[in-house]
């Protein structure tokens, strides 16, 4: 809510006049209507625009998707026979003339042998390669959750810069007012010189604070566009946000969701069913596979030779590799279950914390809303109805609009950190990148 100008309106203001100098005062009509946004003339965009751009640009994204393709070519070549293995060659007896035909042992010879899988093992390394595809899109989910969330706050500090700069803009406007009022009386003896000067440091304080929030905006827009993956420098006039909603009070509900949805945890699942594949394929690959094998030697004149024979791997340094291969699996398969369980345990307090935080910030605002923004803007009114007569001094007027002005920023930063909150939920729901179509669950 702001001290003038608030919509323009004549109908939202109320005009008190003194003897020298008038004193304006707007005040929305409802008691938390302050929760609803102005959109600034021009282009004004909202979060689903914003979202929805960045999802669709940045490059990060789309290396993620080339991840998953990627992964997903490793799931044929998993569950496939190794190539079998074609040899040629010449058993020749003497050393500098062709005997192959005419000695016993001089042969040409081809051979094929083809490594036979144990049943199982290839099932296993599907299983494996499988759980690389659920994890790189649960990585690529959970890198739009995040890039959504990340802009749509990065918009949020732009709102509240805006905001800032126009209750600043406004309440300055009345301070100058009631200068050029109060200097008016200064001259006939009506007012204090202390006075004067007082007001005219609260004008030059709000300058001031305007002059540093512009500057930083394009610090701000600099960061948003970074995350949009367009120019530095492109315009953005400002944000259009939706009335805030309720705060949830379904706590187990969300968490349960959050388990389901999150895709951290996604992730998470992905790598212990891995990890559990992993495991028991070094239990299956503790036995060697068996090399099938075909021969034919082609003598020339004399009888071929034809032989067939079976070998397979002695695992005669079984317990330096096979068996560190199967405590290895089961050590990792360990840390992947415990990593899922801090994950979800971390997932369920950020949940219960932010939904917490939702409802107390919210009975805040309630307060701001319903008693301290319209009690404040009683005292103004009042205050300077009594200086119009001579009840009062002109510097109570002046706290008086000092403590509606603290108000306004203050309920400001606590809407903008409601919002905020409920970016927070999104992302925790792994729900962030909703953002972009509208179905978020509390951000529209």
């Amino acid at each position: 809510m702001s001290l003038t100008g608030c919509e323009r309106r004549e109908n939202a203001m109320t005009y008190r006049s003194f003897r020298a100098w008038s004193f304006r005062v707007c005040a929305r009509q409802g008691s938390a209507a302050f929760l609803l946004v102005v959109p600034s003339p021009g282009t004004s965009e909202t979060l689903s625009e914003l979202a929805t751009y960045a999802l669709e640009h940045h490059p990060e994204l789309r290396a993620r998707e080339a991840s998953v393709r990627a992964a997903g070519e490793a799931t044929s070549p998993a569950h496939t026979w190794p190539d079998p293995q074609l040899s040629v060659g010449v058993m020749n007896v003497g050393a500098t003339e062709w005997t192959v035909g005419s000695m016993d042992m001089a042969q040409a010879s081809v051979q094929i042998a083809q490594e036979i899988p144990w049943r199982g093992k290839l099932g296993l390394s599907l299983e494996v390669a499988k759980a690389d595809v659920t994890q790189a899109e649960a990585a690529l989910a959970g890198a739009r959750n995040r890039l959504a969330a990340e802009v749509a706050l990065a918009a949020l500090d732009i709102y509240e810069l805006d905001r800032t700069i126009r209750i600043e803009s406004e309440i300055r406007d009345t301070y100058q007012e009631m200068v050029r009022a109060a200097e008016g009386r200064f001259a006939v003896g009506e007012a204090m010189q202390q006075d004067v000067v007082s007001m005219m440091l609260d004008v030059d304080m709000s300058t001031v604070e305007i002059n540093d929030a512009r500057e930083r905006r394009a610090a701000l827009v600099a960061k948003l566009d970074g995350l949009l993956n367009r120019p530095v420098g492109a315009p953005f006039d400002s944000l259009t946000v939706a009335p805030l909603p309720s705060a949830p009070t379904d706590t187990a509900a969300l968490v349960a969701r959050a388990l389901e949805d999150q895709p951290e945890l996604a992730r998470s699942r992905a790598s212990v069913a891995q990890a559990e594949a992993m495991r028991e394929l070094s239990l299956k690959n503790k036995v060697p596979n068996p090399m099938v094998m075909a021969r034919y030697g082609n003598r020339g004149a004399k009888p071929g030779i034809y032989e067939i024979g079976v070998s397979i791997g002695l695992p005669v340094w079984s317990e330096r590799r096979q068996n560190a291969e199967v405590r290895q699996a089961a050590a990792m398969l360990d840390m992947r279950r415990r990593e899922k369980s801090a994950a979800e345990l971390e997932t369920t307090s950020m949940v219960g914390s932010v939904v917490a935080r939702l409802r107390a910030n919210e009975r805040l605002l309630s307060a701001y809303g319903t008693a301290l923004l319209p009690r404040a803007k009683q005292v103004v009114e009042a205050s300077s109805a009594a200086y119009s007569v001579g009840q009062t001094s002109l510097i109570m007027v002046l706290d008086a609009v000092r403590k509606w002005h603290r108000l306004q920023r203050e309920a400001l930063e606590y809407e903008v950190m409601q919002r905020r909150m409920f970016v927070e939920l999104e992302q925790t729901l792994g729900h962030a990148a909703r953002i972009a179509d509208g179905t978020a669950s509390y951000v529209r």
